[in-house]
Protein backbone atom coordinates (compact mmCIF):
# COMPACT_ATOMS: atom_id res chain seq x y z
CA UNK A 1 0.00 0.00 0.00
CA UNK A 2 1.05 3.45 -0.81
CA UNK A 3 0.55 4.65 3.03
CA UNK A 4 3.22 2.22 3.97
CA UNK A 5 5.94 4.39 2.16
CA UNK A 6 5.01 7.73 1.95
CA UNK A 7 5.38 10.43 5.19
CA UNK A 8 2.52 13.50 5.58
CA UNK A 9 2.41 15.77 3.31
CA UNK A 10 5.37 18.72 3.36
CA UNK A 11 5.79 21.55 1.17
CA UNK A 12 8.82 22.85 0.03
CA UNK A 13 9.94 25.94 -1.42
CA UNK A 14 10.72 25.73 -5.02
CA UNK A 15 11.61 26.72 -8.75
CA UNK A 16 10.53 25.86 -11.78
CA UNK A 17 14.10 26.13 -12.62
CA UNK A 18 14.82 22.64 -10.55
CA UNK A 19 12.21 20.40 -12.57
CA UNK A 20 15.62 18.73 -13.55
CA UNK A 21 16.50 17.84 -9.54
CA UNK A 22 12.80 16.93 -8.98
CA UNK A 23 12.89 14.63 -11.97
CA UNK A 24 15.83 13.62 -10.75
CA UNK A 25 14.53 12.67 -6.98
CA UNK A 26 10.79 11.07 -7.58
CA UNK A 27 11.86 9.02 -10.87
CA UNK A 28 11.56 5.09 -10.34
CA UNK A 29 14.32 4.63 -12.28
CA UNK A 30 17.27 7.81 -11.86
CA UNK A 31 17.48 10.03 -14.94
CA UNK A 32 20.64 12.05 -15.79
CA UNK A 33 19.85 15.59 -14.71
CA UNK A 34 21.07 18.51 -16.21
CA UNK A 35 21.42 21.87 -14.09
CA UNK A 36 23.32 24.91 -13.51
CA UNK A 37 24.79 25.35 -10.40
CA UNK A 38 23.26 28.57 -9.92
CA UNK A 39 19.19 26.44 -9.60
CA UNK A 40 20.79 23.47 -7.95
CA UNK A 41 22.21 26.43 -5.44
CA UNK A 42 18.66 28.15 -5.13
CA UNK A 43 17.10 24.68 -5.20
CA UNK A 44 19.19 23.33 -2.11
CA UNK A 45 18.94 26.55 -0.28
CA UNK A 46 14.61 26.35 -0.25
CA UNK A 47 15.15 23.27 1.54
CA UNK A 48 18.13 23.81 3.90
CA UNK A 49 17.52 27.68 5.17
CA UNK A 50 15.05 29.85 6.34
CA UNK A 51 14.35 32.82 4.61
CA UNK A 52 13.82 36.56 6.54
CA UNK A 53 13.12 34.42 9.08
CA UNK A 54 9.80 32.68 7.09
CA UNK A 55 9.37 29.39 6.85
CA UNK A 56 10.44 27.40 3.81
CA UNK A 57 9.47 23.45 5.16
CA UNK A 58 5.58 23.09 5.94
CA UNK A 59 4.41 19.66 7.30
CA UNK A 60 2.14 18.36 10.20
CA UNK A 61 5.66 16.18 10.74
CA UNK A 62 8.58 18.67 12.01
CA UNK A 63 10.24 15.79 12.78
CA UNK A 64 10.50 15.27 8.53
CA UNK A 65 11.41 18.82 7.85
CA UNK A 66 14.37 18.03 9.68
CA UNK A 67 15.37 14.86 7.99
CA UNK A 68 14.88 17.49 4.85
CA UNK A 69 17.08 20.10 5.84
CA UNK A 70 19.79 17.86 6.66
CA UNK A 71 19.67 15.89 3.36
CA UNK A 72 19.76 19.27 1.85
CA UNK A 73 23.17 20.08 4.12
CA UNK A 74 24.61 17.19 2.87
CA UNK A 75 24.10 17.73 -1.13
CA UNK A 76 25.64 21.19 -0.59
CA UNK A 77 28.42 20.06 1.11
CA UNK A 78 28.95 17.48 -2.07
CA UNK A 79 29.17 20.34 -4.77
CA UNK A 80 32.54 21.95 -6.53
CA UNK A 81 33.22 25.52 -5.44
CA UNK A 82 31.58 28.36 -6.70
CA UNK A 83 31.95 30.17 -10.03
CA UNK A 84 30.67 33.26 -10.30
CA UNK A 85 31.44 33.72 -14.25
CA UNK A 86 29.77 30.66 -14.99
CA UNK A 87 27.18 29.43 -12.32
CA UNK A 88 24.53 30.79 -14.46
CA UNK A 89 25.86 29.28 -17.85
CA UNK A 90 27.50 25.84 -17.46
CA UNK A 91 25.29 23.02 -16.56
CA UNK A 92 27.40 20.46 -13.93
CA UNK A 93 28.57 17.13 -14.63
CA UNK A 94 25.78 14.66 -14.27
CA UNK A 95 28.07 12.87 -11.97
CA UNK A 96 28.81 15.66 -9.38
CA UNK A 97 24.98 16.51 -9.82
CA UNK A 98 23.64 12.70 -9.04
CA UNK A 99 26.36 12.29 -6.51
CA UNK A 100 25.31 15.38 -4.86
CA UNK A 101 21.57 14.93 -4.44
CA UNK A 102 21.67 11.39 -3.69
CA UNK A 103 20.77 11.98 0.08
CA UNK A 104 17.32 13.82 -0.96
CA UNK A 105 16.53 11.14 -3.53
CA UNK A 106 15.29 8.56 -0.54
CA UNK A 107 13.11 11.13 1.07
CA UNK A 108 11.50 12.44 -2.60
CA UNK A 109 10.93 9.05 -3.62
CA UNK A 110 8.42 8.62 -0.81
CA UNK A 111 6.05 10.67 -2.26
CA UNK A 112 3.27 10.08 -5.35
CA UNK A 113 2.86 13.19 -6.35
CA UNK A 114 4.11 16.71 -6.45
CA UNK A 115 2.69 19.85 -6.72
CA UNK A 116 4.25 22.94 -7.88
CA UNK A 117 2.23 26.54 -8.02
CA UNK A 118 3.58 29.10 -10.56
CA UNK A 119 2.65 32.50 -10.91
CA UNK A 120 3.80 36.02 -10.96
CA UNK A 121 3.68 38.53 -7.63
CA UNK A 122 0.20 39.58 -7.95
CA UNK A 123 -0.68 35.99 -7.29
CA UNK A 124 1.21 35.49 -4.61
CA UNK A 125 -1.26 34.95 -1.83
CA UNK A 126 -3.00 32.64 -3.30
CA UNK A 127 -0.43 30.81 -4.46
CA UNK A 128 0.88 30.46 -0.85
CA UNK A 129 -2.83 29.82 0.20
CA UNK A 130 -3.03 26.94 -2.15
CA UNK A 131 0.19 25.41 -1.37
CA UNK A 132 0.15 25.95 2.46
CA UNK A 133 -3.29 24.42 2.29
CA UNK A 134 -2.01 21.33 0.39
CA UNK A 135 0.84 20.78 2.34
CA UNK A 136 -1.30 20.88 5.95
CA UNK A 137 -3.85 18.59 4.71
CA UNK A 138 -4.32 15.44 6.65
CA UNK A 139 -2.80 12.35 4.08
CA UNK A 140 -0.09 11.13 2.93
CA UNK A 141 1.83 10.80 -0.48
CA UNK A 142 1.77 14.80 -1.53
CA UNK A 143 4.82 16.56 -1.72
CA UNK A 144 3.89 21.04 -2.81
CA UNK A 145 6.48 22.54 -3.77
CA UNK A 146 5.87 25.88 -2.81
CA UNK A 147 6.53 28.80 -5.25
CA UNK A 148 8.83 31.09 -5.97
CA UNK A 149 7.59 34.20 -7.68
CA UNK A 150 8.23 34.96 -11.35
CA UNK A 151 8.42 37.47 -13.71
CA UNK A 152 5.46 36.96 -15.88
CA UNK A 153 7.73 38.93 -18.43
CA UNK A 154 10.80 36.21 -18.73
CA UNK A 155 11.67 32.97 -17.30
CA UNK A 156 13.02 29.83 -18.76
CA UNK A 157 13.13 26.47 -17.69
CA UNK A 158 15.93 23.85 -18.30
CA UNK A 159 15.01 20.61 -19.82
CA UNK A 160 11.00 20.80 -18.73
CA UNK A 161 8.46 18.00 -18.62
CA UNK A 162 5.01 17.92 -20.37
CA UNK A 163 3.58 20.06 -17.12
CA UNK A 164 6.14 22.35 -17.21
CA UNK A 165 6.76 23.17 -20.86
CA UNK A 166 3.13 23.70 -20.47
CA UNK A 167 2.85 26.35 -17.50
CA UNK A 168 5.26 28.42 -19.24
CA UNK A 169 3.21 28.43 -22.57
CA UNK A 170 -0.04 29.37 -20.83
CA UNK A 171 1.35 32.44 -18.71
CA UNK A 172 -1.76 34.10 -19.47
CA UNK A 173 -3.90 31.49 -17.59
CA UNK A 174 -2.04 31.92 -14.46
CA UNK A 175 -1.84 31.07 -11.34
CA UNK A 176 -1.84 27.64 -11.55
CA UNK A 177 -0.08 24.24 -10.49
CA UNK A 178 1.97 21.79 -12.17
CA UNK A 179 1.24 18.18 -11.18
CA UNK A 180 4.21 15.71 -11.58
CA UNK A 181 3.11 12.17 -10.44
CA UNK A 182 6.69 9.56 -9.75
CA UNK A 183 5.84 7.65 -12.87
CA UNK A 184 6.84 11.10 -15.14
CA UNK A 185 3.31 12.18 -16.12
CA UNK A 186 2.51 15.40 -15.58
CA UNK A 187 0.04 18.59 -16.48
CA UNK A 188 -0.69 22.03 -16.24
CA UNK A 189 -3.78 23.03 -14.58
CA UNK A 190 -5.24 26.73 -13.28
CA UNK A 191 -5.68 27.06 -9.63
CA UNK A 192 -9.21 27.10 -9.73
CA UNK A 193 -9.12 23.18 -11.42
CA UNK A 194 -5.72 22.51 -9.34
CA UNK A 195 -8.37 22.64 -5.96
CA UNK A 196 -10.23 19.75 -7.51
CA UNK A 197 -7.11 17.93 -8.90
CA UNK A 198 -5.17 17.55 -5.13
CA UNK A 199 -9.00 16.23 -3.65
CA UNK A 200 -8.89 14.07 -6.08
CA UNK A 201 -5.41 13.07 -5.81
CA UNK A 202 -5.66 12.80 -1.85
CA UNK A 203 -8.62 10.38 -2.21
CA UNK A 204 -6.70 7.94 -4.31
CA UNK A 205 -3.59 8.01 -1.89
CA UNK A 206 -6.03 7.20 0.64
CA UNK A 207 -7.49 4.21 -0.29
CA UNK A 208 -6.64 0.77 0.92
CA UNK A 209 -5.25 -1.04 -2.45
CA UNK A 210 -2.08 -2.05 -3.91
CA UNK A 211 0.53 0.35 -5.20
CA UNK A 212 0.44 -0.09 -8.52
CA UNK A 213 -3.31 0.34 -8.69
CA UNK A 214 -2.95 3.32 -6.65
CA UNK A 215 -0.61 5.37 -8.79
CA UNK A 216 -2.59 4.10 -12.00
CA UNK A 217 -5.90 5.76 -10.81
CA UNK A 218 -3.38 9.06 -10.05
CA UNK A 219 -2.23 8.65 -13.89
CA UNK A 220 -5.60 9.02 -14.81
CA UNK A 221 -6.47 11.73 -13.36
CA UNK A 222 -3.41 13.44 -14.61
CA UNK A 223 -3.91 12.24 -18.09
CA UNK A 224 -7.67 14.09 -18.15
CA UNK A 225 -6.22 17.30 -16.25
CA UNK A 226 -3.76 16.79 -19.65
CA UNK A 227 -6.92 16.36 -22.20
CA UNK A 228 -8.87 18.71 -20.86
CA UNK A 229 -5.97 21.64 -21.53
CA UNK A 230 -5.51 20.31 -25.07
CA UNK A 231 -9.14 21.35 -25.87
CA UNK A 232 -8.57 24.94 -24.99
CA UNK A 233 -8.20 27.30 -27.62
CA UNK A 234 -4.39 27.08 -28.91
CA UNK A 235 -1.75 29.40 -29.62
CA UNK A 236 -0.46 30.25 -32.44
CA UNK A 237 2.99 28.58 -33.44
CA UNK A 238 5.70 28.48 -35.72
CA UNK A 239 7.86 25.63 -36.81
CA UNK A 240 11.63 26.81 -36.98
CA UNK A 241 13.85 25.18 -39.06
CA UNK A 242 17.48 25.76 -40.34
CA UNK A 243 20.50 24.57 -41.81
CA UNK A 244 19.16 21.48 -43.80
CA UNK A 245 22.47 21.43 -46.33
CA UNK A 246 20.77 19.52 -49.01
CA UNK A 247 22.36 17.54 -51.12
CA UNK A 248 24.81 16.34 -48.50
CA UNK A 249 24.79 12.44 -47.45
CA UNK A 250 23.56 13.48 -44.27
CA UNK A 251 20.50 15.54 -45.45
CA UNK A 252 19.45 12.29 -47.49
CA UNK A 253 19.96 10.37 -44.16
CA UNK A 254 18.09 12.35 -41.60
CA UNK A 255 15.29 14.19 -43.72
CA UNK A 256 12.32 11.26 -43.34
CA UNK A 257 13.49 11.12 -39.55
CA UNK A 258 12.61 14.88 -39.26
CA UNK A 259 9.40 14.31 -41.23
CA UNK A 260 8.37 11.76 -39.20
CA UNK A 261 8.81 13.83 -35.63
CA UNK A 262 7.39 16.85 -37.00
CA UNK A 263 3.97 15.44 -38.77
CA UNK A 264 1.98 15.26 -35.37
CA UNK A 265 2.94 18.97 -35.18
CA UNK A 266 0.96 19.92 -38.96
CA UNK A 267 -2.31 20.46 -37.43
CA UNK A 268 -1.29 23.04 -34.47
CA UNK A 269 1.57 25.03 -36.90
CA UNK A 270 0.00 27.91 -38.57
CA UNK A 271 3.61 28.92 -40.31
CA UNK A 272 7.27 27.05 -41.22
CA UNK A 273 10.31 29.53 -41.32
CA UNK A 274 13.40 27.77 -42.15
CA UNK A 275 16.76 30.30 -41.40
CA UNK A 276 19.08 29.95 -44.55
CA UNK A 277 21.49 27.38 -45.23
CA UNK A 278 18.61 25.30 -47.45
CA UNK A 279 20.98 23.48 -50.06
CA UNK A 280 24.98 22.87 -49.34
CA UNK A 281 25.77 24.04 -52.81
CA UNK A 282 24.22 26.16 -55.13
CA UNK A 283 24.34 23.74 -57.47
CA UNK A 284 20.73 22.25 -59.50
CA UNK A 285 20.90 18.90 -57.91
CA UNK A 286 21.01 20.54 -54.16
CA UNK A 287 18.15 22.93 -55.01
CA UNK A 288 16.23 20.54 -56.23
CA UNK A 289 16.52 18.04 -52.94
CA UNK A 290 15.49 21.26 -50.95
CA UNK A 291 12.45 21.15 -53.63
CA UNK A 292 11.63 17.42 -52.90
CA UNK A 293 11.50 17.99 -49.18
CA UNK A 294 9.61 21.29 -49.11
CA UNK A 295 6.89 19.79 -51.16
CA UNK A 296 7.04 16.80 -48.90
CA UNK A 297 6.59 18.93 -46.08
CA UNK A 298 3.34 20.64 -47.74
CA UNK A 299 2.08 16.83 -48.75
CA UNK A 300 1.96 16.27 -44.92
CA UNK A 301 -0.12 19.72 -44.52
CA UNK A 302 2.70 22.35 -43.87
CA UNK A 303 1.91 25.89 -45.44
CA UNK A 304 4.10 27.48 -47.79
CA UNK A 305 7.25 27.92 -46.22
CA UNK A 306 8.91 31.24 -44.96
CA UNK A 307 12.52 31.23 -45.89
CA UNK A 308 15.53 33.33 -45.94
CA UNK A 309 18.48 32.42 -48.43
CA UNK A 310 22.59 32.02 -46.88
CA UNK A 311 25.84 31.66 -47.74
CA UNK A 312 25.61 27.96 -48.26
CA UNK A 313 22.71 28.59 -51.09
CA UNK A 314 24.74 31.24 -52.91
CA UNK A 315 28.72 30.47 -52.22
CA UNK A 316 30.42 27.82 -53.41
CA UNK A 317 31.32 25.35 -49.61
CA UNK A 318 29.68 28.39 -48.27
CA UNK A 319 32.54 30.83 -48.95
CA UNK A 320 33.18 33.61 -51.05
CA UNK A 321 36.45 36.32 -51.10
CA UNK A 322 35.52 40.30 -52.86
CA UNK A 323 32.58 38.50 -54.25
CA UNK A 324 34.25 35.18 -56.33
CA UNK A 325 32.33 31.60 -55.39
CA UNK A 326 29.16 33.47 -55.59
CA UNK A 327 26.13 31.59 -57.84
CA UNK A 328 22.67 33.63 -57.17
CA UNK A 329 21.48 31.14 -59.97
CA UNK A 330 19.44 29.00 -57.16
CA UNK A 331 18.71 32.16 -55.01
CA UNK A 332 16.51 33.54 -57.91
CA UNK A 333 14.06 30.60 -58.06
CA UNK A 334 13.43 30.88 -53.54
CA UNK A 335 10.26 32.58 -53.12
CA UNK A 336 11.07 35.03 -50.91
CA UNK A 337 10.63 38.93 -49.62
CA UNK A 338 11.83 41.50 -46.91
CA UNK A 339 8.06 41.07 -45.05
CA UNK A 340 5.65 38.10 -44.20
CA UNK A 341 2.17 40.04 -42.88
CA UNK A 342 -0.40 37.87 -41.12
CA UNK A 343 -3.41 39.73 -40.51
CA UNK A 344 -5.57 37.29 -38.47
CA UNK A 345 -2.83 36.17 -36.13
CA UNK A 346 -1.26 39.64 -35.56
CA UNK A 347 2.08 38.35 -36.71
CA UNK A 348 4.85 40.05 -38.68
CA UNK A 349 7.82 38.42 -40.30
CA UNK A 350 10.96 40.73 -41.11
CA UNK A 351 13.72 38.39 -43.70
CA UNK A 352 16.74 39.44 -44.28
CA UNK A 353 19.91 38.24 -46.20
CA UNK A 354 23.13 38.35 -44.17
CA UNK A 355 24.74 36.75 -47.22
CA UNK A 356 24.62 39.29 -49.80
CA UNK A 357 27.68 40.83 -48.89
CA UNK A 358 30.59 39.59 -46.44
CA UNK A 359 33.79 37.74 -47.36
CA UNK A 360 34.49 33.81 -46.49
CA UNK A 361 31.24 32.24 -44.71
CA UNK A 362 30.44 36.34 -42.66
CA UNK A 363 27.39 37.94 -43.41
CA UNK A 364 26.53 41.09 -43.06
CA UNK A 365 22.56 42.95 -43.18
CA UNK A 366 24.03 46.75 -44.48
CA UNK A 367 22.68 49.90 -44.17
CA UNK A 368 20.82 49.63 -47.70
CA UNK A 369 19.73 46.62 -46.99
CA UNK A 370 18.01 47.87 -43.60
CA UNK A 371 17.17 51.12 -45.39
CA UNK A 372 15.19 48.75 -47.90
CA UNK A 373 13.39 46.70 -45.57
CA UNK A 374 12.46 50.12 -43.55
CA UNK A 375 10.82 51.31 -46.33
CA UNK A 376 8.86 48.18 -47.00
CA UNK A 377 7.78 47.92 -43.24
CA UNK A 378 6.54 51.71 -43.27
CA UNK A 379 4.48 51.42 -46.61
CA UNK A 380 2.57 48.75 -45.09
CA UNK A 381 2.27 50.06 -41.46
CA UNK A 382 -0.79 52.08 -42.23
CA UNK A 383 -1.79 53.72 -39.44
CA UNK A 384 0.40 51.59 -36.68
CA UNK A 385 -1.47 48.63 -37.85
CA UNK A 386 1.17 46.24 -37.16
CA UNK A 387 0.93 47.92 -32.48
CA UNK A 388 1.11 44.87 -30.50
CA UNK A 389 1.87 42.16 -32.75
CA UNK A 390 4.30 39.69 -32.63
CA UNK A 391 7.67 40.84 -35.13
CA UNK A 392 10.05 38.13 -35.75
CA UNK A 393 12.81 39.14 -37.53
CA UNK A 394 14.63 35.99 -39.77
CA UNK A 395 18.03 36.04 -40.42
CA UNK A 396 20.90 33.44 -40.35
CA UNK A 397 23.99 34.72 -39.28
CA UNK A 398 24.24 35.25 -36.03
CA UNK A 399 24.19 39.18 -34.41
CA UNK A 400 26.08 37.95 -31.29
CA UNK A 401 29.24 36.08 -31.25
CA UNK A 402 29.35 32.64 -29.69
CA UNK A 403 31.30 33.36 -26.76
CA UNK A 404 31.90 30.52 -23.73
CA UNK A 405 31.66 33.33 -20.75
CA UNK A 406 28.84 35.74 -22.52
CA UNK A 407 26.31 36.14 -19.51
CA UNK A 408 23.42 36.88 -21.68
CA UNK A 409 23.66 33.16 -22.61
CA UNK A 410 21.42 31.03 -21.35
CA UNK A 411 22.02 26.98 -21.00
CA UNK A 412 20.70 25.10 -23.85
CA UNK A 413 24.23 23.29 -24.66
CA UNK A 414 27.32 23.73 -22.71
CA UNK A 415 28.90 26.80 -24.07
CA UNK A 416 32.88 25.18 -23.54
CA UNK A 417 31.83 22.52 -26.88
CA UNK A 418 31.73 25.79 -29.49
CA UNK A 419 34.23 24.97 -31.69
CA UNK A 420 34.94 27.28 -34.74
CA UNK A 421 36.88 30.16 -35.46
CA UNK A 422 34.29 33.18 -35.12
CA UNK A 423 36.12 35.63 -37.17
CA UNK A 424 35.21 33.74 -40.42
CA UNK A 425 31.58 33.09 -39.80
CA UNK A 426 30.34 35.48 -37.77
CA UNK A 427 28.63 38.66 -38.64
CA UNK A 428 29.19 42.26 -39.05
CA UNK A 429 27.62 45.36 -38.27
CA UNK A 430 25.84 43.32 -35.83
CA UNK A 431 25.33 46.09 -33.49
CA UNK A 432 23.79 48.26 -36.18
CA UNK A 433 21.46 45.32 -36.69
CA UNK A 434 20.44 44.75 -33.21
CA UNK A 435 20.13 48.78 -32.83
CA UNK A 436 17.41 48.54 -35.85
CA UNK A 437 15.32 45.31 -35.05
CA UNK A 438 15.45 47.26 -31.29
CA UNK A 439 13.98 50.32 -32.95
CA UNK A 440 11.54 48.70 -35.33
CA UNK A 441 10.10 47.11 -31.89
CA UNK A 442 11.16 43.51 -33.03
CA UNK A 443 10.95 41.08 -30.19
CA UNK A 444 12.30 38.21 -31.77
CA UNK A 445 15.31 37.43 -33.55
CA UNK A 446 15.35 33.30 -35.20
CA UNK A 447 18.56 32.44 -36.78
CA UNK A 448 21.13 29.94 -37.92
CA UNK A 449 24.17 29.26 -39.29
CA UNK A 450 26.48 27.91 -36.07
CA UNK A 451 24.67 24.32 -36.03
CA UNK A 452 23.88 24.72 -32.42
CA UNK A 453 20.74 25.86 -30.48
CA UNK A 454 21.30 29.05 -28.59
CA UNK A 455 19.29 31.46 -26.70
CA UNK A 456 20.72 34.91 -25.76
CA UNK A 457 18.25 37.67 -23.87
CA UNK A 458 19.35 41.03 -24.12
CA UNK A 459 18.43 44.65 -23.87
CA UNK A 460 19.65 47.39 -26.80
CA UNK A 461 19.64 51.08 -26.58
CA UNK A 462 17.44 53.20 -28.75
CA UNK A 463 16.89 56.63 -29.35
CA UNK A 464 13.46 55.90 -26.70
CA UNK A 465 15.37 54.03 -24.31
CA UNK A 466 16.04 50.36 -23.91
CA UNK A 467 13.93 47.48 -25.79
CA UNK A 468 14.04 43.85 -24.99
CA UNK A 469 15.28 41.36 -27.71
CA UNK A 470 15.21 37.52 -27.30
CA UNK A 471 17.36 36.03 -29.87
CA UNK A 472 16.63 32.20 -30.48
CA UNK A 473 19.00 29.69 -33.11
CA UNK A 474 18.20 26.70 -34.59
CA UNK A 475 20.44 24.16 -34.84
CA UNK A 476 20.93 21.92 -38.08
CA UNK A 477 17.64 20.40 -38.58
CA UNK A 478 18.82 17.68 -40.59
CA UNK A 479 22.08 16.74 -37.96
CA UNK A 480 25.06 18.70 -40.58
CA UNK A 481 28.24 17.58 -39.99
CA UNK A 482 27.27 14.83 -37.71
CA UNK A 483 25.91 17.87 -35.07
CA UNK A 484 22.55 17.41 -33.09
CA UNK A 485 18.97 17.65 -35.17
CA UNK A 486 17.12 20.74 -33.89
CA UNK A 487 14.44 22.65 -34.57
CA UNK A 488 12.26 25.38 -32.65
CA UNK A 489 8.60 26.09 -31.78
CA UNK A 490 7.53 29.35 -31.05
CA UNK A 491 4.01 30.04 -29.56
CA UNK A 492 2.17 33.13 -29.95
CA UNK A 493 -1.05 34.46 -27.92
CA UNK A 494 -2.24 37.97 -29.11
CA UNK A 495 -4.38 38.11 -26.13
CA UNK A 496 -2.39 38.45 -23.66
CA UNK A 497 0.59 39.27 -26.09
CA UNK A 498 3.18 36.85 -24.55
CA UNK A 499 5.02 34.20 -26.61
CA UNK A 500 7.37 31.45 -26.03
CA UNK A 501 9.88 29.52 -28.07
CA UNK A 502 10.72 25.72 -27.23
CA UNK A 503 13.86 24.45 -28.00
CA UNK A 504 13.71 20.55 -29.46
CA UNK A 505 16.76 18.07 -29.47
CA UNK A 506 17.53 14.98 -30.88
CA UNK A 507 21.23 13.35 -30.09
CA UNK A 508 21.77 12.46 -33.86
CA UNK A 509 20.94 9.32 -33.16
CA UNK A 510 17.19 8.75 -33.25
CA UNK A 511 16.38 8.46 -30.03
CA UNK A 512 13.98 11.32 -29.95
CA UNK A 513 13.27 14.74 -29.70
CA UNK A 514 12.80 16.36 -26.08
CA UNK A 515 12.58 19.89 -24.72
CA UNK A 516 16.48 21.09 -24.36
CA UNK A 517 15.07 24.64 -22.80
CA UNK A 518 11.84 26.74 -22.93
CA UNK A 519 11.38 30.58 -22.65
CA UNK A 520 8.61 32.83 -21.81
CA UNK A 521 8.42 36.33 -22.71
CA UNK A 522 5.99 39.46 -22.61
CA UNK A 523 5.74 41.75 -26.10
CA UNK A 524 4.73 44.64 -23.34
Amino acid sequence: MLRSNAEANVGVYFSLSSMNALAYLTARTPVRPRMTRADLRNFLDGLEYYDAGHQRLISSSPEFVLKFQRAAGQARRQLPPTDFAHDDVRTLDPDVLTTALEPLRSLFHRYAAFVLPVGGERYRHALERFARETAMAPGHGILVLIPDIYDERSFGVLEPNDGTAQAVREVDRWPGAVFVLRSGSSAFAPLDEAYGVVSQLSGVFSRKADEPDVLAAADRIIDGVRERRAERTPRRRILHLSDLHFGTDRSAQTQVFLQANVRELVPTIDHLVITGDLFDHPKKRHAQAFKNFSDQLRLLGFERSIVVPENHDQRFFGNSLLGFGKRLRQVADLEWSSLFVDEARHLLFICFDSARTGNLARGTVDGEQLLKVATDLDVEDRDGRFDGWLRIALVHHHPYPYESDNYRERPIIDPQSWIGREEFVGMDQAENFLTWCAARGVSLILHGHKHLPRLIIDKIETQDGYAGITTAACGSSLGANNSQMSFNIVEWSPVSKSWSVDFKLDRGDGQGFRSAYIQAQSVL
